[in-house]
């Protein structure tokens, strides 16, 4: 039996996600969202720097769920930066990222969700900075695309998607400009512990997210360990990526997300740990309640057995 349009969208994240859809889901269509490359053709000379969005058009349409790959030919094109920073995208299943730029293909693969909907002709979903390497054309190229429906359901929009063209021509690229100087730090956010048992095998995750609008965001490191303010070289730290699962499964460390953006300004935000006598009065709880329903059941089934000899 085929698998639902959600559950075919983020793999082993569907148990966890569908929440999203249920409780933010609204029921409303119109005609299929386009995703499309902007501007749609761009001309430069060899060397120079240009960049390109992912926009996304609902066509009146609200959407929660978007993923799709952006195609460029390595061979032509140098990868300088993929950006976030203007998303209308509110938690990235996937962030944007060539993943394949090592082995030489240029593919931009990237889904998010945006729970309570979005409706737009114009959201930036990523926006991508190219160097043109020698003389030559080609195309910008989306794949693989899929929006999804605010409806409850996660329902296939069937979008259509706009590819882009380049054309480059011998000659002295322009002079860089650079760029305003980025002081702001990212956005304040909130890490989330959660556990599910159809999710990293029912063990404690954290899942983080926010945005710079600046520089755009470079990374993210996490500190788990007994201090409340670590020093910002301590080896605990350590550069991940959202869901991370806790190494400490017992929630008596201090977990610490850090957030940096290209421009190296931080955000951080703490979970604290929980007390130990609050997470072994839960254990103790859900101990009790296990043996008194074992007992509930065994006097049950004495009393059935009674009941039956006494017929």
């Amino acid at each position: 039996m085929d698998k639902p349009a959600t559950a075919k969208f983020f793999g082993g994240w569907s148990a966890l996600l569908m929440t999203v859809f249920f409780l933010w889901g609204s029921p409303s269509f119109a005609s299929a969202p386009k995703v499309f490359v902007s501007p749609e053709k761009t001309a430069v000379v060899s060397g120079q720097t240009f960049s390109v969005d992912v926009l996304l058009d609902t066509s009146g349409a609200e959407i929660n769920a978007i993923e799709g790959k952006l195609d460029f030919p390595f061979d032509k094109l140098e990868l300088v930066g993929v950006s976030s920073a203007k998303t209308f995208i509110s938690f990235w299943v996937t962030a944007p990222e060539c993943r394949t730029c090592q082995s030489g293909k240029g593919e931009i693969d990237f889904a998010g969700i945006v729970p309570g909907g979005y409706a737009g002709d114009h959201g930036q979903v990523l926006s991508v900075e190219l160097r043109a390497k020698g003389e030559g054309q080609g195309a910008l190229g989306l794949k693989e695309v899929r929006v999804l429906l605010n409806d409850g359901k996660g329902t296939d929009t069937k979008a259509t998607a706009v590819a882009g063209s380049f054309v480059t021509a011998a000659g002295t690229p322009p002079s860089a400009v650079s760029p305003p100087e980025d002081t702001e730090s990212p956005e304040s956010f909130t890490p989330v512990i959660a556990q599910d048992p159809q999710v990293f095998d029912g063990q404690l995750f954290l899942v983080f997210y926010t945005q710079d609008k600046g520089s755009g965001l470079d990374h993210y490191d996490v500190y788990e360990g007994s201090s409340a303010n670590p020093a910002p070289a301590d080896p605990g730290w350590r550069k991940v990526t959202s869901p991370y699962v806790l190494q400490d499964q017992t929630r008596g460390s201090y977990v610490i997300v850090r957030a940096a953006d290209k421009s190296g300004n931080q955000t951080l935000a703490t979970v604290p740990p929980v007390p130990r006598g609050e997470h072994y009065a839960t254990q103790i709880l859900v101990a009790a309640v296990i043996f008194l329903t074992v007992i509930v059941i065994i006097l049950s089934a004495i009393i059935w057995k009674i009941s039956r000899k006494k017929r």
